[in-house]
């Protein structure tokens, strides 16, 4: 059986005018036991009242395997910039 990817692509936004941001976009990834078996990071920067979308990618897990992930992002030093957003989805 050969190893999947897949790539989830999602867009933060900066309302903030005048204030860059910049940090780690992080999805982590549970089987459906809730055992994390991959963590997915990805850096960004935001430029005042601009959106911005991420690609984090997961690959070398089998294709039909079911994840529940949780993705958000934090700053470099690790203070949390966005929501958590938690969905599911399967490896094509």
């Amino acid at each position: 059986m050969a190893n999947g990817g897949a790539m989830v692509g999602v867009t933060f936004a900066n309302n903030v005018q005048g204030c860059n941001y910049s940090g780690i976009v992080f999805l982590v990834a549970h089987n459906t036991i809730g055992q994390t078996v991959y963590i997915s990071t990805a850096t960004v920067f935001l430029p005042p009242s601009q959106n911005v979308t991420v690609y984090p990618f997961i690959f070398g897990l089998p294709p039909g395997t079911t994840l529940n992930s949780t993705i958000f992002m934090t700053t470099f030093g690790g203070s949390p910039l966005s929501l958590s957003t938690t969905f599911v989805f399967t490896i094509v």
